[in-house]
C-alpha cells in the first residue's frame, strides 16, 4: 500500500487540478478506511474580496491579467500562516471543473480558485471562501502542469517561493497521512501474525492451562 500510494503521490504532479483533486481524496479514503484521523485544521477565516490588483487572490489571475506589485507578498502571508490540515481538507471538500467562473463573491472553494483563469482579477469582485481554500488553491495551481499566476516583475519571486511554500505544506501532510496509513495496516498485519501463530501453537499442543505459549522441544 505505501508504495502505492507514494506513487500516487508522484502522478499528482504537472496533471489538471480535477485529477490531483481526485488523487488527492484517493489516498484520504484509504487512510479514512484505515481509521487515520485526518485533522481539520484552522481555515483562518474569510478572505476580503478582489477589489484591487494588489490583493493577495488577483494573483490567481492568470498570465492575461497581471496583478500588480504587492499582492504577491500579500498572498505568500496568507500560504504562511495556513494550517496545512485546513488545506487538505479544503482539496478533500472541493470539486473543479477546469477552467472554472469565478462567482463575484467570497464563496469560491479551492479548487474554483485554482481551476480559474484571467476571472480572478482585482475588481472582479472574486473572493475566496477562506484563508484556507485560497492556500490551497496557490497549492493546486502550482501542482499543475499549465498553472500559471499573474505577478508584476518585483512580485514574481515571493509568488515563486509562495508556491513551493503551499505545495511543500500540502505533500507534507499527505506523507503523514500515508505514513499514519502503512503504520495503521501493520498493526493489523501483527496482530493477523500473532493470532495465527497462537492458533498453531494451540493445536500443536503447545499452550499451558493459563493460556500463556511454551516452547516445544525435540526429543
Amino acid at each position: 500500500m505505501v508504495i502505492m500510494l507514494m506513487m500516487l503521490i508522484k502522478r499528482l504532479i504537472n496533471l489538471s487540478v480535477d485529477s490531483i483533486i481526485a488523487g488527492v481524496k484517493e489516498i484520504i479514503k484509504a487512510a479514512e478506511e484505515s481509521k487515520v484521523e485526518i485533522k481539520s485544521g484552522s481555515d483562518g477565516g474569510n478572505v476580503i474580496v478582489a477589489k484591487a490588483q494588489t490583493d493577495a487572490i488577483a494573483v490567481l489571475g492568470g498570465p492575461n491579467s497581471k496583478a500588480t506589485q504587492g499582492a504577491g507578498s500579500k498572498l505568500a502571508g496568507v500560504v504562511s500562516e495556513t494550517d496545512p490540515w485546513s488545506m487538505i481538507n479544503k482539496i478533500k471538500n472541493t470539486e473543479a471543473t477546469d477552467p472554472a467562473e469565478l462567482k463575484k463573491d467570497s464563496t469560491n472553494k479551492a479548487g474554483t480558485l485554482a481551476a480559474s483563469r484571467s476571472n480572478a482579477s482585482g475588481g472582479g469582485g472574486a473572493g475566496a471562501n477562506s484563508k484556507a481554500d485560497l492556500a490551497a488553491a496557490v497549492a493546486l495551481k502550482a501542482m499543475t502542469k499549465d498553472g500559471k499566476f499573474s505577478a508584476a516583475s518585483e512580485d514574481e519571486g515571493v509568488v515563486k517561493a509562495a508556491g513551493v511554500n503551499a505545495v511543500n505544506k500540502v505533500l507534507g501532510v499527505l506523507e503523514e497521512i500515508i505514513r499514519q496509513t502503512v503504520a495503521k495496516n501493520l498493526k493489523k498485519v501483527r496482530k493477523a501474525v500473532e493470532g495465527i501463530k497462537y492458533s498453531q501453537m494451540t493445536e500443536a499442543g503447545g499452550v499451558t492451562e493459563t493460556g500463556s505459549i511454551q516452547s516445544t522441544a525435540i526429543k
